[in-house]
């Protein structure tokens, strides 16, 4: 019995940078999902694994919270008794975290995902596999002289997705997203190793993309669905309601107001992906943990495309708009007082610590949301994309992600 239509399997990778399911990837792959475009499977490994992420990240910035406000009762400039107590604070946080897991399923079964439960493989099976090194199972070494298998977790997945294609021919296609190509690949990150293709039943046509984007932009839609007509956008101007431009606007300004204090993350590393991702950002070399202090954005800029509609209406456009971002971070003295003047870094506390200055600094960026319009009240949600830096002027040693 085929899938007749593709068959979308995400590893945990993607939900690292998008717990909430909230950014354009997501929301147009759950709304493919729900139109029966492909059978999206999320492995039940997946979500335990996003799960714990959420947690751990989520706890982070509790804790981060509770230091804050101890660190205020200790200035002693304002009284204790005007100062929340600080578990009494942080306690209704904590008490919801345990929730993120139904909530993900109950949101991803909504769009019509299939939960891949945990395999029924022997641990028998597991153990054979890990001693022979087959994928997902691989020798890794820290560098540190401790060299032992890996991928138990991605062996848990991937059994799940075998136990699943039972159901799958030769004419079906199964697409595996994760940027984990290291684990899933051979010498072709296009390909899935040859260890995991031998486990299938009956082969499909496997594709391997890093990234939900990857997969959105390869992957057409049925030549069936109308195409979303552009021009046919929410009113601009409706009984008794502002324009949608003038609705943009004032969302992206909010939504501007949001970055403040938000942390760059590395591109690079699945496991600090938290971060906002600029690309083409031009940095000093010896700057670290940067942090968007302000970002002023152009409102003459703010521009939208509509490319997608829900059946009940919502619309789905990409808004960017141009930005002043400022920026705070540490950098190491050496490198700040050899630094070319050209680079126009600030320095808010030059005796940090031994090692290292606070500094300040600027660029243009041009910054991009996901937005949610409701076209019968011109309501606006914006939602975080990533940026790039667009100021010409700027002078650097590397770039920054």
């Amino acid at each position: 019995m085929g899938s007749k239509v593709p068959v979308l399997v995400v590893d945990t990778t993607e939900f690292f940078s998008d717990l909430k399911l909230k950014r354009s990837p997501w929301e147009q792959t759950l709304l493919r999902s729900s139109r029966g475009h492909w059978q999206l499977w999320i492995p039940q490994v997946a979500v335990q694994e996003a799960a714990r992420h959420h947690r751990k990240e989520a706890e982070s910035h509790l804790a981060a919270a509770e230091k804050a406000l101890k660190g205020l009762q200790r200035t002693g400039s304002i009284g204790s008794s005007q100062l929340p107590e600080i578990h009494d604070l942080l306690e209704p946080y904590r008490a919801v975290l345990g929730g993120y897991e139904a909530w993900l399923v109950e949101r991803l079964k909504a769009a019509g995902a299939r939960i891949l439960p945990l395999p029924k493989v022997p641990h028998s099976d597991l153990l054979e596999r890990a001693l022979a090194e087959r994928r997902p199972f691989r020798i890794k070494d820290d560098g540190k002289g401790k060299r032992g298998p890996d991928g138990y977790r991605d062996a848990l997945i991937w059994a799940s997705v075998v136990e699943a294609a039972g159901d799958l021919g030769g004419h079906d296609t199964l697409v595996f997203v994760t940027n984990n190509s290291g684990d899933f690949c051979g010498t072709n990150p296009a390909e899935l190793h040859d260890d995991l293709l031998a486990d299938l039943p009956i082969t499909p046509q496997t594709i391997r993309y890093p990234s939900l984007e990857d997969a959105l932009k390869s992957i057409p839609e049925p030549k069936f669905v109308a195409p979303v007509d552009l021009a046919a956008g929410p009113a601009d101007d409706m009984d008794g309601q502002p324009p949608l431009g003038e609705v943009m606007r004032e969302a992206v300004a909010g939504a501007c107001d949001g970055l403040a204090g938000e942390d760059l993350g590395l591109a690079d590393d699945d496991e600090a992906r938290g971060g906002l991702i600029l690309s083409n950002l031009r940095l000093p070399t010896g700057v670290d943990h940067v942090t968007i202090d302000e970002a002023l954005p152009d409102l003459l800029t703010t521009d939208w495309s509509i490319y997608d509609r829900y059946e009940d209406g919502l619309v789905l456009a990409e808004v960017t708009v141009e930005a002043d971002v400022s920026f705070e971070a540490f950098m190491y003295k050496s490198d700040y007082y050899a630094h070319d003047p050209a680079e126009r870094i600030s320095l808010l506390d030059g005796d940090w610590n031994d090692h290292m200055v606070r500094v300040g600094l600027s660029r243009n960026v041009q910054l991009t949301f996901h937005a949610t319009i409701d076209p019968e009240t011109n309501d606006v949600e914006l939602t975080f994309e990533g940026g790039q830096g667009i100021d010409s002027e700027t002078v650097g040693t590397r770039t920054g992600s």
